[in-house]
């Protein structure tokens, strides 16, 4: 995969999307309240749309039920690991 990394209003997301002869599809990882969205799709609707408004309910969804507390990372580059590279 090419995973692409964005920040979108403070969402801090790790997505691919994919596209072949009239379907869609998208896996998605919202690192702040660690959702992912998985969605196939064989419309025309806008699959990054759906994804936006799919997130938004579901996490004020979530947030209601107390199941998760956003607290976003401070940079994007906290989102990957730390790699050290050993003293030879």
């Amino acid at each position: 995969f090419g995973w692409r990394i964005k920040d979108e209003n403070g969402n801090h997301l790790i997505y691919h999307n994919g596209l072949w002869h009239g379907f869609t599809s998208t896996i998605t990882h919202e690192v702040n309240s660690d959702i992912t969205i998985i969605m196939l799709n064989n419309t025309t609707a806008s699959i990054s749309a759906i994804k936006r408004d799919l997130l938004r309910i579901t996490k004020t969804e979530l947030q209601k039920l107390g199941i998760i507390n956003e607290e976003p990372p401070s940079t994007i580059a906290s989102l990957a690991p730390s790699t050290k590279i050993p003293n030879s």
